[in-house]
């Protein structure tokens, strides 16, 4: 059971990322192929998540930055650990990107990363231009791989487009703000507020009026 599973995740990633010409740290290699063994020598395989952590490349201080900000990781399951990695390393991402990672977010790795990955990834290079920029983009901000792709990151790019807002600028906004995304109401009347903004505005005070509108509601919200 064990062998055939992880020989079917080794397959997986590595073909997914050699399709987007992403490199994949050795350490991945070294993983899949020691689990892909399991049955013929149980020592090799990873036996909890600080073997993991290690074979990843993270040293004692990366693991005691890992376990300070998320306590629940000494304990996390090897094998939907060890899936969750290898997506990452299809993005470049380095040992030292993962402490950054749970860094910022302590319960990342308690979400689900699989959901669309291939179409969220395709989607997120095409937006940041490069992987390069990709990478960084998710190091500031990892929840852009847990945000519902279909029902919040897309609908949200696409408004913004709408309003004028692409490119370079509009990497500019997320790279500035990473909580742009989640905090974008798509309610009418401040639909309609941004709409008149927009016209003619920078992003850096596109930015400003959206900041105004959510400290008004939030401070309205208080008085009532």
């Amino acid at each position: 059971m064990f062998p055939k599973l992880h020989a079917l995740l080794k397959f997986k990633f590595i073909v997914s990322a050699s399709n987007r010409n992403f490199t994949i740290p050795n350490s991945v290699f070294r993983i899949t192929a020691t689990c892909s063994t399991i049955c013929q020598n149980q020592v090799e395989c990873p036996r909890d998540s600080i073997e993991v952590f290690r074979k990843w490349g993270c040293e004692e201080d990366d693991l005691l930055k890992i376990f300070y900000r998320q306590p629940s990781l000494r304990h996390a399951q090897v094998t939907p650990l060890l899936s969750k990695l290898n997506l990452l390393s299809t993005l470049g991402l380095t040992s030292s990107d993962i402490v950054k990672i749970i860094n910022c977010r302590p319960r990342f790795f308690c979400s689900r990363i699989s959901d669309c990955f291939d179409e969220r990834i395709d989607f997120l290079v095409k937006l940041f231009g490069s992987k390069e920029m990709l990478r960084k983009a998710i190091i500031r901000n990892p929840s852009l791989l847990t945000y519902d792709f279909h029902k919040k990151m897309k609908p949200v790019i696409s408004l913004y487009e709408e309003f004028g807002i692409s490119g370079n600028d509009l990497i500019a906004m997320l790279m500035s703000r990473p909580t742009l995304i989640p905090r974008t109401s798509f309610n009418e009347e401040k639909m309609e507020y941004n709409r008149k903004s927009v016209k003619g505005a920078t992003p850096q005070g596109l930015l400003i009026a959206q900041s105004a509108t959510q400290w008004n509601a939030q401070y309205s919200w208080r008085k009532s």
